[in-house]
Parts: structure tokens; C-alpha cells; sequence
């Protein structure tokens, strides 16, 4: 069926398929600041977090700094699909003067984005079974 616009024929618009939006439904292992993860799309991926924060200046930055602390970053969970630090927090007052925390986090699809596919092996699967 079509649609006649003066001149113009077009085809009506099929549905377009939504694409998942890769999120973390398991930290399976840290080491250092080293993570494999699982995400929603099945795969187990790695995750060079110093790597990620060096490249993107984190040391320059008082909130995002705190990430740096290994012992800090160990205090990582799952929270609304992504990595959450909740022991990293900043109050942001705004201009009505509410005041709100806010928890350090990363965007889900950043994390995909910057992560690389894992072999598991049977040593992976060791690690990740006594993890």
C-alpha cells in the first residue's frame, strides 16, 4: 500500500527493531582494576578499568579521582544495569536548593563499548566458579 503526497509516493514506515542496550547483569571477577563481566547480550567481557580512567583523566577530576583508590574501586556493585561505586558520592545542590547524592557510575553502553570478548577457558572457568 502507498501513500500518494503530490508528486511523492512513499511506503508506510515498518516498526523498526529497538536494539538492546548491552547492560551488566554479573561482575564475575575482579582483579586490581581488572573486570569480567556478563551482559545482558550473553557474552563475558573484560574490563580495563585504569586504563579507562588514565585515558580520560579521572586523577584530574576530585569526584571521579576517588576511583583511582583500589580500595575504593573494590567497592564496585551492579545497580540499574552498570557499575556503581556507592561508596564514591557528591552532594549536588541545585539552584532551587535541593540537595541530592550522587553515586559514581558509568554509562552501560561506555563500559560495552570499552570492554573486549573473553574466552572462558577452563582456567577462566575455575577462577569464576571459586570467585
Amino acid at each position: 500500500m502507498a501513500f500518494a503526497y503530490g508528486n511523492l509516493e512513499q511506503q508506510p514506515l515498518k516498526m523498526m527493531k529497538q536494539a538492546k542496550i548491552p547492560r551488566i547483569t554479573s561482575i564475575n571477577h575482579i582483579d586490581g582494576f581488572i573486570l569480567i563481566c556478563t551482559f545482558n547480550t550473553g557474552e563475558q567481557r573484560k574490563l580495563d578499568m585504569l586504563t579507562f580512567f588514565l585515558r580520560n583523566h579521572y586523577s584530574e577530576d576530585s569526584f571521579r579521582s576517588a576511583a583511582l583508590d583500589v580500595n575504593k574501586f573494590n567497592t564496585v556493585s551492579l545497580r540499574d544495569g552498570t557499575l556503581c561505586w556507592p561508596g564514591i558520592v557528591r552532594t549536588t545542590r541545585l539552584s532551587n536548593g535541593m540537595e541530592f547524592e550522587e553515586y559514581f557510575d558509568l554509562d552501560p553502553l561506555v563500559l560495552y563499548d570499552i570492554s573486549t570478548p573473553v574466552e572462558l577457558t577452563a582456567d577462566h572457568i575455575a577462577v569464576l566458579t571459586v570467585s
